[in-house]
């Protein structure tokens, strides 16, 4: 079992629904410090991530905490990468171990199974709904940190989002940057980083204020839809360095099959 340093995905179901949830598969991925010379890795960085079925409907959410510091986009790029493969391959790995091939294969044909031969959770399309969020630690590229807390207390911060570092990738590869997930426009203002318990950004280390902790979504299935309805922040929460968000959807749900 790899274990994942403070990092959770919390799920809550109204007990209404609760004779509806089904199949549920819990799985950590770590992306820390290398343990040279081997291939372990340590869970200060990684993915959690959880998938179940309500009704006859898939839904999969994983929380992330990519790496650190602004120089390292491309090692972001990769953590995600790693999570979205082995995501894929340990919240289904039982199902896979339950069918052989020719079962999977009659299942599909008579389209009464849904079963995964992709190798990443995001191109998963037996998954309806997916829900990425967490502190993906993209930053806003400029090196100067007053500039950018001036621009935000004049009020100015969207100017700032043509330098965020994931829209940048996103901008690069629409189509494969993270997936394809999607993201929601937002307004609010770079949640990292604060003094804690203030509203004022941290100025001692230097960091530039940034748009750290975002939340991704997967469009949805040619039945399914997922449709976003709120996407802010928190900003009377202040006991930490970062900013909480939130972010609503309006689902699909098939309870049938049909």
């Amino acid at each position: 079992m790899n274990h994942i340093i403070q990092l959770h995905v919390v799920l809550f179901v109204h007990r209404a629904v609760l004779p509806l949830i089904r199949d549920v598969e819990a799985a950590s991925v770590p992306t820390g410090i290398r343990i040279k010379p081997t291939s372990i890795r340590l869970g200060n960085k990684g993915g959690v991530g959880i998938r179940f079925k309500f009704g006859d409907t898939i839904f999969a959410f994983v929380t992330c905490h990519l790496s650190a510091h602004q120089h390292r986009v491309q090692r972001r790029n990769e953590d995600f990468r790693d999570i979205d493969r082995a995501m894929n391959q340990k919240l289904f790995s039982n199902q896979v171990k339950k069918k052989n091939w020719m079962l999977r294969a009659l299942a599909l044909m008579k389209g009464v199974a849904r079963v995964n031969t992709s190798t990443s959770l995001t191109s998963n399309t037996s998954v309806d709904h997916q829900i990425w969020l967490g502190d993906f630690n993209y930053r806003i590229d400029h090196n100067n940190p007053e500039f950018v807390i001036k621009t935000i207390e004049n009020g100015k911060h969207r100017s700032l989002l043509e330098r965020d570092q994931m829209l940048r990738e996103r901008k690069k590869d629409k189509e494969h940057a993270f997936g394809g997930l999607s993201e929601s426009s937002f307004e609010f203002k770079p949640t990292y980083k604060f003094d804690p318990n203030t509203d004022k950004y941290a100025r001692k280390k230097r960091r530039i204020p940034s748009w750290t902790d975002r939340v991704l979504y997967k469009v949805g299935t040619k039945t399914r839809t997922t449709k976003p309805i709120r996407y802010d922040s928190l900003d009377h929460i202040r006991t930490s360095d970062h900013r909480p968000v939130v972010a609503t959807f309006k689902c699909d749900v098939s309870l049938t099959g049909n």
